[in-house]
């Protein structure tokens, strides 16, 4: 049951989006050999992102499936994907991520994928070090209209580079607003982020990253930092789409 959900700064209006969406599901159905019935793809624009530091057209997407992913594939959709956004909403391969979730519970793994995470693991420390490519992706029931994102996207931006200490042209930065949300039982102003990177992260980075992030959110949206959720993936290279192929 695969589940594509991408979200692009480009303004959809005028836009074929449903030729968008018709080439997305059957790449998708065609690479992981999935009857397109049960393939979903989600296409949200103008929204707010900023990708090495600027806002020109760029895109950040997810692909969750039970079972179907590996690395081969993972790269298959990687360009799949990546040359229909650039053929339709003229978005340069190397301006879109692509993030695979497995969602197969994790009992009875077999002894190849330990030995794949555990040859993962020492790569990630090894070769790697120089390639963190991180994306942070909040969202916030706080209207943006009127609201500075560009500031908002900038301040991210930088906070994260500096913090996991990667160039800032490797950095994404994804921000949705008025986005349906409870925290404590109120609809007052709140946010749920993600951080995802190919390594770079650890205790210390997790707790400097959340409180600046934090910092900016208060600063700039009035969102109290007790009313902001920051989830950390450390991610595998195969896992981690961008300019049509994995990492």
């Amino acid at each position: 049951m695969p589940c594509l959900n991408v979200s692009t700064n480009v303004n959809l209006d005028g836009v074929d989006t449903s030729a968008v969406l018709a080439d997305a599901s059957k790449t998708v159905a065609t690479i992981i050999g999935k009857p397109e019935a049960y393939v979903m793809v989600v296409l949200k624009g103008s929204v707010p992102m900023a990708f090495g530091g600027t806002q020109e057209p760029a895109a950040y997407g997810e692909l969750v499936s039970i079972g179907g992913l590996n690395p081969d594939v993972n790269k298959k959709l990687s360009a799949g994907i990546a040359s229909i956004l650039e053929s339709k909403l003229s978005i340069p391969k190397g301006r879109f991520y692509l993030k695979f979730y497995d969602s197969k519970g994790r009992r009875g793994r077999g002894a190849a994928e330990q030995q794949e995470e555990e040859g993962d693991r020492r790569r990630r420390g090894n070769r790697n070090r120089r390639r963190k490519m991180p994306c942070l992706n909040v969202s916030t029931n706080v209207n943006l209209d009127g609201v500075d994102t560009s500031a908002v996207l900038a301040d991210a931006s930088k906070t994260v580079a500096t913090i996991i200490g990667k160039p800032e042209a490797y950095v994404m930065v994804v921000l949705k607003g008025s986005v349906p949300m409870a925290f404590g039982g109120t609809q007052e102003p709140a946010a749920y982020g993600e951080l995802v990177s190919i390594g770079g992260l650890n205790p210390d980075v997790n707790k400097k990253l959340s409180a600046g992030i934090a910092s900016i959110l208060e600063s700039k949206l009035s969102i109290p930092k007790g009313r902001f959720y920051l989830k950390f993936y450390d991610s595998k290279r195969s896992d981690f789409g961008w300019n049509g192929t994995t990492f």
